[in-house]
């Protein structure tokens, strides 16, 4: 196990907020990266901007980004 940041899998064209996390984690290491950014994981509710739901491997985030726009998730992969 070790460290592992890649790209969340979803079409960035700024009006999608629904992505995917390419590997699995260890709870509690998750950190998802917005253009540079790290946003604020929830785990229920409704996300606002610069914060993001994620389910298991599912990422609503509460601002959809652009397709320049980079968007990372961070974790001790499993």
């Amino acid at each position: 196990m070790a460290w592992k940041t890649d790209s969340l899998t979803g079409t960035k064209n700024g009006s999608n907020t629904s992505f995917t996390i390419p590997f699995g984690y260890q709870a509690g290491t998750l950190q998802i990266i917005h253009n540079g950014t790290p946003v604020y994981v929830k785990s229920t509710g409704s996300p606002a901007v610069g914060e993001c739901i994620v389910t298991g491997t599912a990422v609503t985030m509460g601002l959809a980004p652009a397709s320049t726009e980079p968007l990372l998730a961070r974790g001790f992969e499993t």
